[in-house]
This record gives C-alpha cells, sequence and structure tokens, in this order.
C-alpha cells in the first residue's frame, strides 16, 4: 500500500529535515561551484592560483574525511553538521570579502573543513 507524501513526512520528521538539508546544501554547491573561476579572474587570480585552490580544497577534504567522520560518531551527527554548516558559512564570508591569494587560500581551506565535516557526518 503506498503512502501519502505527508503521512510519509509525518512519520520521519529527522529523515525530512536531513532531505531537506542535503538538498539545499546540493542545490547551493552546484550553483556556485562553477562561477568560482569566474569570480577568481575577476579578483586577478592566475590559472595556476585557480588549481592551487581547487587542490588546497580537495586536499582539506582528503586529510580530514576520517577524523570528521570519528568526530560525527563522538559529537553526533547534528552537532557535526552543525558545525560543518557554520564553517561553509564562515567561509562564505571569507570569499566575499577576499581581495587576494592568502584569503582565498583560507577560505578554500575552511570551505574544504566544511565539507568534510559535512561528508563525515553525512556517512557515520
Amino acid at each position: 500500500m503506498r503512502q501519502s507524501w505527508k503521512k510519509w513526512v509525518a512519520d520521519r520528521p529527522a529523515e525530512h529535515l536531513y532531505l531537506t538539508y542535503e538538498a539545499c546544501q546540493s542545490a547551493a554547491f552546484g550553483t556556485i561551484l562553477p562561477l568560482f573561476a569566474i569570480y577568481f579572474r575577476h579578483a586577478h587570480l592566475t590559472l595556476f592560483d585557480i588549481a592551487l585552490l581547487a587542490f588546497l580544497f580537495e586536499g582539506t577534504i582528503l586529510l580530514l574525511e576520517i577524523p570528521t567522520g570519528t568526530a560525527a560518531d563522538l559529537f553526533g551527527q547534528v552537532n557535526t553538521l552543525k558545525l560543518a554548516s557554520a564553517l561553509l558559512f564562515l567561509s562564505g564570508l571569507v570569499f566575499t570579502f577576499s581581495r587576494s591569494l592568502g584569503w582565498f587560500i583560507l577560505a578554500e581551506v575552511l570551505c574544504g573543513d566544511g565539507e568534510a565535516f559535512h561528508s563525515g557526518a553525512a556517512d557515520a
């Protein structure tokens, strides 16, 4: 027997909240990631600088993937997702006001930290 969507949501509020969070987070990153290269070029970064930033972002995620999963196990998924959201928000602020490579590096590392915490909590 098929359940209605409203009944499914009412029976599983935590799952609904998590799916909504995932959808919003995916939509936000899917929308903004293609624009990063244009934004970086507008800030007078070279293509090498942009590649360096991408390397730092992915490297940060790679280094923190297992420790953040452990953090999610120790402190709970909800708290870890809150930390991930705070780090991603902070990285967005740094990106907004950055005008030099050093600030962009800080923003990418914070963004990588946030993504690692998000992934660690989602997979824990």
